[in-house]
């Protein structure tokens, strides 16, 4: 059985920090070393009434959606691999706990098939069904009373 160990997230800051720097963006950078984002990762200046965010990296068009859990209970943190995983354990150390972020894709992003928006939606679903299911041995309880 794997499992996924989260450490220094007790030593986050209780208010996370906005963040309009953190990028989801649809593709593969297999680069880890400094680089001119601003160069080839341009954003245009959405307009007051729009929530749309429109972008340029390395010359393709891209679409951005801010993505903002509605839920108190749903957290982000920005994290990476430590190297201490190995193949049934994976960690990952908290470098920042966050309060939103912004999804990118090459066409529209579709809250209701974008898998990231989609996580949190199957979560919603869990938990309602599991309230309902509260609810019936509730009733069960209270009936065979």
């Amino acid at each position: 059985m794997s499992s996924i160990v989260f450490t220094g997230a007790e030593n986050q800051p209780k208010t996370p920090s906005s963040c309009d720097d953190v990028h989801l963006l649809p593709c593969r950078l297999h680069y880890t070393g400094p680089a001119n984002v601003s160069s080839y990762f341009i954003k245009e200046s959405p307009h007051a009434e729009s929530t749309d965010q429109f972008s340029t990296f390395r010359g393709h068009w891209m679409h951005g959606v801010k993505f903002e859990p509605e839920k108190k209970d749903v957290h982000i943190f920005l994290a990476k691999e430590s190297s201490c995983s190995n193949g049934s354990k994976r960690i990952y150390e908290v470098e920042k706990k966050l309060d939103s972020f912004t999804v990118w894709d090459e066409d529209i992003v579709n809250p209701s098939t974008h898998p990231i928006f989609r996580t949190v939606n199957h979560m919603n679903l869990a938990e309602a069904l599991s309230a309902e299911s509260d609810n019936e041995e509730d009733e069960e309880k209270t009936s065979s009373s």
